[in-house]
């Protein structure tokens, strides 16, 4: 939009006081070069008259010409500047060019003057700049000065003026009156409707100020087309507006498809009760594509209904297109019922204007939505996003404790992902997971609410499905998914199956936090119970239940390929959920019980998944378990403390798992700042158990395991009978292991210097009586079988080259 459209509409401000605005200005210019022009003229045509008048004669009119331009040079260079309000009154600027005109006139032969023509100019000019009033002011001017020149002209001659001449003054002075009144007449009529219109866009200018402030307030993309319609039709004055919007789609929509075109209709009261019956659902305008900005008048414009075209009512109708860059987004199209005139040249510059700045606000808005729809949206699959799944349950929730009804969330979790991952490759992958986002969202109803939870699972919001409901809808789940299979790049087909696991407010549970909880436990049952199945909340009610879940669970996180300090929260969390599942205390109490076979299976498992992650750490947690216990034989420690010792033995090293790999399997000496890394891992590990009850103790010697007997160890640098008992014997057992496994920088030291070294570090390192039972258990074993002590031996182990650093 160019910058002189704009000019014209911010209409011209009323002057302050003594200064004139820049228009009136510049016709005072004008007007002091027509005085210029006029001397120029009254100096041309004295040789004309000089043989008609006399010397004295000639004289004086030299001299009104000069001063004609002393009058006009003041007025350029100190009026002009300095005091432009005394040129903005009519009566002066009239009375002051009639006495200059009076004086030519006298000089010049009076009533025969030929400069009494100027007579005329003086009016007209006059009335155009000043209007009627100043115009009869300047024809009793004249009216009296002429006379006067008139009658000095026969006083001095000494003769009376005869009627002819009275006639004949008479005659011109009317002459001069009726053209002044005349033209003051039309002036006023043009200056009053020259201030109509200003004022007409100065209203206008304010009412396009504050529909721009308007539409950039509420920057939602639909709110703002709804709100340019409204504002557009009320600015205009116009019976109808369509602003038909051709916008690029959003962030997970078909990027590729053609803009599709949504019309915004605001019709005047007449036209409103004329369409009330008209359904405009997918109604579209038919246009022909537009070049550039401006106004095209319309002939007979159609609205495109679903069914049938339907003209738009009679009248007059343009069309302005809306432009970002070359790239059209939008049509305005206004209507004019009863008018009969085309708009004037300033009502289309206040439609391009307005055009120019409602397509602003549109692309902002748009902009707006798109920024908050990508920061909801998985930019993989196009569904709404973890953020997204948070609010809108919230949302749900509250509703449906409002209303007393019942909602359920669906956990969906993809089988074998990762091996499909891992075989296929990423890319595969994604195109697995869109592939599962629109096949789950098939099975949708309009009000549920279907997000990519993260990873290769998915979460359903289902409000008003209840717990009789729920096991229906996440069987079609299961086997819609189960028809899809999927053609990956190794030309292998490959079914796409989950397991769902569902809970059901207020059934399964009392609060938002408890209902995820159980949902996604019940999802860790459905694959426990083989994968491709479903599960409720309400079956996980029995320890033998729970107890399959943590071992799904620790499993799952065990076959990760990388360990760090995410897994470690991750531990936290789904332990922290099945610790607090139940909803009966004595299940709570029963659940998750050290001896449990399947407790067990699942420490074990995540035991061995720290040991495997470096080769040199094979079978090293069973190995120290197995010292340990045997260990605890030689001091008679009880059957629950032996078993307590074990599992703790089992599972010392368990905070490993938080720390990254780059330290923990690297092929030599850490140096200081990975020793502090590597500190933290008993007190990640402690994190980890801190959630289950009945591991309490066995979190002790986990946390203190590398604490020192003098009290130089880490963490918490406890000495002596301080430090846990079963803490005392792991860190034995461990620092014995780890001498005498190969590392990658050293060979493995015999046993006979690993005992030397626990002897040696007998008071500082090591509890002296633990020492002693231990090499005496040892000893024991050699004088059983001499080669038990090489038996011992291994080729593979983990931690620190030395015993201080061991573990």
């Amino acid at each position: 939009m160019s910058s002189a459209i704009n000019l014209k509409l911010g209409a011209r401000k009323p002057a302050q006081a003594g200064k004139p605005d820049a228009s009136a200005m510049e016709m005072e210019r004008r007007i002091i070069w027509v005085r210029w022009l006029a001397i120029l003229v009254s100096l041309g045509a004295l040789p004309f008259l000089s043989s008609s008048l006399s010397h004295q004669s000639l004289v004086t009119l030299l001299a009104l010409i000069g001063l004609g331009a002393i009058y006009n040079l003041t007025l350029l260079v100190i009026i002009l500047p300095r005091k432009p309000g005394w040129l903005t009154s009519g009566y002066i600027s009239a009375i002051g060019d009639t006495l200059l005109v009076t004086g030519g006139v006298a000089v010049t032969g009076g009533l025969e003057s030929p400069f009494f023509l100027a007579y005329f100019v003086v009016t007209v000019t006059t009335a155009v700049r000043f209007g009627g009033l100043a115009a009869i002011v300047a024809v009793l001017t004249i009216a009296l000065s002429y006379t006067a020149v008139v009658y000095y002209d026969n006083t001095v001659a000494g003769t009376s003026l005869a009627l002819s001449a009275l006639t004949n003054l008479a005659m011109r002075t009317g002459f001069v009156a009726i053209t002044g009144i005349f033209v003051g007449f039309v002036g006023d009529r043009a200056r009053r409707a020259e201030r109509a219109l200003e004022e007409e866009l100065e209203r206008a200018h304010a009412s396009l100020s504050e529909v721009t402030v308007e539409l950039n307030r509420d920057l939602e993309f639909e709110q703002t087309c709804l709100l340019a319609a409204e504002k557009g039709r009320a600015l205009l004055n116009a019976d109808a507006f369509l602003l038909q919007v051709q916008m690029p789609p959003l962030i997970g929509q078909d990027e590729s498809a053609p803009a599709a075109s949504t019309l915004y209709i605001d019709w005047s009261p007449e036209l409103k009760t004329q369409y009330a019956g008209v359904d405009m659902t997918g109604a579209r305008l038919s246009l022909t594509p537009a070049m550039g900005e401006q106004v095209i008048p319309l002939s007979d414009p159609n609205i495109v209904l679903p069914d049938n075209p339907k003209p738009l009512p009679a009248g007059l109708w343009y069309r302005v297109p809306v432009f970002h860059g070359a790239r059209a987004i939008a049509d305005m199209i206004i209507g004019f019922q009863n008018r009969v005139e085309p708009l004037r040249q300033t009502e289309q510059e206040l439609m391009l204007t307005f055009a120019e700045r409602a397509g602003i606000a549109m692309r902002n808005a748009h902009a707006l939505d798109q920024a908050q729809k990508l920061s909801v949206t998985d930019s993989v699959t196009g569904l709404p996003n973890h953020r997204y799944f948070h609010t809108r349950f919230d949302e749900e929730l509250e509703k449906t404790k409002e209303t007393g009804g019942s909602i359920t969330v669906m956990m969906i979790d993809l089988d074998r992902f990762k091996v499909y991952n891992d075989s296929f490759g990423h890319a595969a992958g994604d195109v697995a997971l869109k592939a599962a986002a629109r096949t789950i969202s098939s099975t949708m109803r309009r009000e549920d609410t279907v997000t990519r939870y993260g990873g290769e699972e998915f979460v359903a919001i289902l409000p008003g499905v209840d717990i009789q409901t729920a096991p229906i809808r996440a069987q079609e789940i299961c086997d819609t998914l189960a028809k899809v299979f999927m053609y990956n790049p190794k030309t292998i087909f490959a079914p796409l199956t989950a397991s769902v696991g569902w809970a059901t407010y207020p059934v399964d549970a009392k609060n938002r936090d408890e209902l995820l909880n159980r949902a996604d436990l019940a999802m860790y049952m459905a694959k426990k119970r083989g994968r491709n199945c479903i599960c409720g909340a309400c079956e996980l009610e029995s320890v033998a239940a729970l107890d399959s879940v943590l071992s799904e669970v620790v499993a799952q996180l065990a076959s990760a390929d990388t360990v760090g300090p995410g897994m470690v929260a991750t531990l936290e969390k789904r332990l922290g959920q099945i610790a607090n599942s139940s909803h009966l205390e004595e299940l709570a109490e029963g659940m998750l019980s050290p001896n449990s076979e399947a407790t067990l299976e699942a420490l074990n498992a995540l035991a061995a998944s720290i040991d495997a992650k470096d080769p040199y750490t094979s079978g090293h947690s069973q190995s120290v378990a197995k010292l340990a216990e045997d260990l605890g034989d030689m001091l008679q420690l009880s059957p629950a403390h032996k078993n307590q010792l074990r599992l703790a033995a089992i599972l010392h090293d368990v905070g490993k798992i938080g720390v990254v790999d780059k330290v923990l399997l690297k092929e030599g000496k850490l140096d200081e700042d990975e020793k502090l890394i590597m500190r933290m891992h008993p007190i990640l590990g402690a994190r980890i158990l801190q959630p289950i009850k009945a591991f309490r103790q066995i979190l002790n010697v986990v946390l203190h395991h590398h604490e020192w007997y003098d009290g130089s160890g880490y963490p918490d640098g406890l000495a002596g009978q301080n430090i846990p008992l079963h803490a005392r014997i792991v860190s034995v057992c461990d620092a014995y292991h780890a001498m005498t496994s190969t590392r990658p920088y050293r060979q493995r030291r015999t046993p006979e210097f690993a005992l030397a070294q626990l002897e040696a570090g007998k008071g500082t390192q090591f509890d002296p009586i633990i020492v002693d039972y231990f090499i005496q258990m040892m000893r024991k074993r050699q004088a059983e079988n001499p080669d038990a002590l090489e038996a011992d031996v291994h080729d593979e182990h983990p931690t620190p080259p030395d015993v201080a650093a061991a573990g």
